[in-house]
């Protein structure tokens, strides 16, 4: 009876989700939230795990501009030479995946993994080559100073 109490916990326990935000340097994620989304949109969820933390950020529920001061604008441009540049910004998943809508549509049953991560898109040649790259992955002096 018993390892079947422990085993029903487990196995419970790891439908928990969770949302988590990772700096443009680190891959560790530098805040973690618990996902209690039934019902409630990815960014509301955001929004809610920000506030409760008392994290500064810039943003709504239909997405996220800057988190503890990350640059936006021009300021998030960076050049690397005449005809490519990367462009800063926050990106987020769902279970891995990007979704191709906006956080604030989309509803969470509350065992998702959300994660948000600084990201990079790159342009060169007048062409966008990626997406949501995680900064982390290059560690660009530009961001990581």
């Amino acid at each position: 009876m018993k390892i079947i109490l422990i085993s029903l916990f487990i196995s419970l326990s790891s439908y928990a989700g969770e949302v988590y935000f990772q700096g443009p340097c680190e891959e560790k994620p530098f805040l973690v939230g618990e996902n209690t989304g039934a019902g409630i949109t990815a960014g509301a969820l955001t929004i809610k795990v920000l506030e409760d933390s008392k994290t500064e950020y810039i943003g709504s529920e239909g997405g996220i501009n800057s988190i503890l001061g990350s640059p936006v604008g021009m300021e998030a441009i960076e050049v690397l030479s005449d005809t490519k540049m990367r462009a800063y910004g926050w990106c987020y998943e769902i279970d891995g995946f990007q979704p191709a809508a906006m956080p604030d549509e989309i509803e969470l049953n509350g065992t998702e993994q959300v994660r948000w991560f600084f990201a990079f898109s790159t342009y060169e040649d007048g062409v966008w080559k990626d997406y949501c790259t995680p900064s982390f992955s290059v560690k660009s002096p530009f961001i990581c100073k």
